[in-house]
């Protein structure tokens, strides 16, 4: 979740340096010297922030090991225990799920039987003025 954090603050803080480049160019005119000054100096901050943010995403996919092919990563979470047992809850979670979409058919199934065999059944008994 960190690497995530950290890809969006990149992506604002790039937001933010065009942002602010653009709104330098445009103000330029009205602006006094230090007031430049500052800006430019707070522009010229934000590559150094950005080279740390990706270095620090790249320390943290390194860490984890996340590599271009997929099993590269894989093998590392493989003894982890909450993995494990998340993975395992999900299985057990699409069977149950299932078996209940199974059970749910036959019901169906043995509900319209007996209904059909109710109708048969009233055609097929005789009248009881009949049997006397």
């Amino acid at each position: 979740m960190e690497i995530l954090e950290k890809k969006e603050v990149l992506k604002k803080v790039k937001c933010d340096l065009t942002c602010s480049s653009g709104a330098l160019k445009r103000k330029a005119s009205t602006m006094t010297a230090e007031g430049i000054l500052a800006a430019e100096v707070e522009i010229a901050s934000y590559p150094e922030v950005i080279t740390s943010l990706e270095e620090a995403i790249n320390i943290n996919t390194l860490e984890l090991s996340f590599t271009e092919t997929p099993k590269g990563g894989l093998r590392k979470f493989k003894g982890d225990t909450f993995l494990c047992l998340q993975m395992s809850t999900l299985v057990l979670c699409k069977r149950i799920v299932q078996n209940l979409i199974v059970h749910k058919f036959k019901m169906e199934k043995l509900e319209r039987l007996v209904c059909y065999g109710d109708r048969i059944g009233k055609y097929l008994r005789p009248c009881p003025s009949t049997l006397l």
